[in-house]
Parts: C-alpha cells; structure tokens; sequence
C-alpha cells in the first residue's frame, strides 16, 4: 500500500522546480503525493484539503523568501498539528514570524547562505525517529528537507 505526503508551499514562481523534485523522490519511495497546488484555495475546496491531509503519513511545509503570503499554508500546518501526524514545515528565516510559532511547532529554520545549522538539525530528526513507530515518514522526510536546503542554498552561490 502506497503511503500518502502532503507538500504545503509559499514560494517564487523560480524555485517552484524544487516541488517537483520533491515529487519525483517521493514517487520513488512509494508515496502519492497531494499538494496545495492540486486544489483551487476557495472555501468551498477547504473539506477536500481537510481530508487529504488527514489521509497524509506525512506532511512537508516549505515556505521562503517573501514570507508566508497565503493563509492556506498556515491552516494547512494547523490541520495537521491537531491530527498528530509526521510533519516539519522548513521556513527560511527571513520570513516574518512570531517567535511563538516558531518555538512551539516543528519548524526548521534555514538560512541561504549557512545551511549547517538547519541541515544539522533534519539530522537530529532523522536520528530521534529511527525508534518511532513512524520512522520510515520521518526519515524520508528528513531526506526530502535536506535536499530542500540545499537546492535553494545552491542556487545562491
């Protein structure tokens, strides 16, 4: 039985490469893949996104440069945190947040020009998850976040 991923996204139109690349390892590793790119943003569609990500086995937010421009991403994160499910939402860190959300949710942090530090960190998560019943989402999800990090860091230098 295929697992299921849900990718949630704030990004330029120039890094959007990097969903597809997601999509391809993920394929690879047997997940179907939902984003929130498959479902028009409208109220009406918000059950439909809803279930998909109560289907997930994990979920991967990503959000960079100018910030989190739609709410979409945020009750997305919001609907899987209540549903317990493997999740991380990689955000860059000149994105405006509140340090709150920052402190109480699974969110990595990550620089362009010092990916270490975040890399590092997905490693720790990959690391803690090996005994989790669930690891199997959790490292593949750490695999994913680390190419993430460094598809956009190198695409700086």
């Amino acid at each position: 039985m295929k697992r299921k991923a849900y990718i949630s996204y704030s990004m330029n139109d120039g890094e959007m490469y990097i969903l597809s690349s997601i999509s391809k390892y993920l394929s690879a590793k047997e997940y179907f893949i939902y984003s929130s790119y498959d479902i028009p943003q409208t109220v009406q569609n918000s059950q439909i996104v809803n279930n998909q990500i109560a289907q997930c086995d994990l979920f991967i937010g990503i959000a960079s440069h100018q910030g989190i421009k739609s709410n979409w991403v945020i009750q997305e994160w919001n609907i899987v945190q209540q549903l317990k499910k493997a999740a991380f939402f990689l955000i860059e860190d000149n994105v405006p947040l509140n340090p709150e959300f920052v402190r109480t949710n699974n969110v990595i942090l990550f620089n362009r020009q010092f990916p270490q530090n975040s890399l590092n960190q997905l490693t720790e998560l990959i690391e803690k998850a090996k005994n989790q019943k669930n690891a199997k989402n959790w490292i593949v999800g750490g695999l994913i976040g680390m190419a993430v990090i460094k598809m956009l860091s190198s695409k700086e230098k």
